[in-house]
C-alpha cells in the first residue's frame, strides 16, 4: 500500500503546525494550504486520500470550499473532514448537508484526530 496523502487547509500557523505535526505523526504524508483559493489549486493539480478543512478561512468558509469540492464529479468520494470550533448540532447539521464526511471540533488532541482519521486512512499508530 503506498503512502496515503493529505491536505490540510488551515489559515494559522500555529495551528497548522500543531495538527500537521499529529497527521504527520500517523504516518501521512501533509501538504498544507492557507486559502480555499490554494487548497482547490492543490485539490485539482495532487492526489489526495483526504482534506481536512478548518471552517474558517480568509478567502472563504470552509463549508464553501466542502460545497465546492462536492460539487465537482472528480471530488465527489473525496473523504473531506470539516474542523469548527463550534460543538452543535446545527454546526454537524450544516457540515453534512454540504458534503463533509466528518468533522472534528477543535481544540482537539491526538487521540481525537486518529479516531476520526482511522474510517477513512490506515494510520501507521493506530
Amino acid at each position: 500500500m503506498g503512502e496515503k496523502k493529505v491536505l490540510l487547509v488551515e489559515d494559522e500557523r500555529p495551528i497548522t503546525k500543531a495538527i500537521a505535526t499529529m497527521l504527520g505523526a500517523t504516518g501521512l504524508v501533509v501538504d498544507v494550504a492557507s486559502t480555499a483559493e490554494t487548497a482547490l489549486t492543490q485539490i485539482a493539480s495532487n492526489g489526495y486520500d483526504l482534506v481536512v478543512i478548518d471552517a474558517s478561512l480568509p478567502d472563504q468558509s470552509g463549508f464553501a470550499l466542502c460545497q465546492t469540492l462536492r460539487l465537482r464529479e472528480d471530488f465527489d468520494a473525496l473523504p473531506i473532514i470539516l474542523m469548527t470550533i463550534r460543538n452543535t448540532d446545527i454546526e454537524v447539521r450544516k457540515a453534512k448537508a454540504i458534503g463533509a464526511t466528518a468533522t472534528l471540533t477543535k481544540p482537539f488532541g491526538p487521540a481525537e484526530l486518529n479516531a476520526t482519521l482511522a474510517p477513512f486512512v490506515q494510520l501507521e499508530s493506530l
